[in-house]
């Protein structure tokens, strides 16, 4: 149970915050459907998006506006098949909550960050070439399934949070600094 918000064709969501506050919400796409949180679109809270609930097919969800999971020990996973954060998307883990980007495959140029004592997990297969991630000294990144080291990006700790390394990343014919 819980509540289902579901985009069954393609569309492009602009200027909306969609609050993703109860037990098991879940924002779906169903069928062979792409949708993209445009400018301005926040999703936010905790639960699923992009996991199929009505209909199977290929989904892709694309990011330009804010995903972001601000609920004390909850999580927000991110789970479609295809996940594109484009230049202009953030995902924002903050206030101890938990966000896990597991789409099938996935990508970020733009930016995700974890604050306030909160978890960012990345998995599946993922790049973050042309992305940053930046995590603050309370918070914690996962690094999760499989990357190269191209595919690392750009990964800021300034403050010295913690990294996991428990994924595997490709690192023939280059070198990690």
């Amino acid at each position: 149970s819980g509540t289902v918000l579901g985009y069954q064709d393609s569309r492009t969501v602009t200027g909306r915050t969609i609050n993703m506050d109860g037990t098991n919400a879940r924002l779906s796409i169903d069928g062979n459907t792409t949708l993209t949180l445009g400018a301005g679109t926040m999703v936010r809270g905790r639960g699923a998006i992009g996991q199929t609930v009505y209909a199977g097919g290929a989904t892709a969800l694309v990011n330009q506006g804010t995903i972001r999971s601000d609920l004390a020990g909850q999580t927000l996973t991110v789970n479609p098949q295809v996940f594109t954060n484009q230049a202009a998307g953030k995902l924002e883990v903050r206030n101890g909550g938990k966000a896990v980007v597991s789409a099938t495959s996935w990508s970020n140029a733009g930016q995700f960050s974890a604050t306030g004592g909160s978890t960012l997990d990345l998995s599946s297969a993922w790049s973050n070439a042309g992305g940053t991630v930046t995590i603050d000294g309370t918070s914690t990144l996962n690094l999760n399934g499989s990357t190269t080291t191209a595919g690392l990006g750009t990964i800021n700790n300034p403050a010295g949070g913690t990294v996991n390394v428990n994924g595997k990343i490709n690192n023939a014919g280059a070198s990690l600094n």
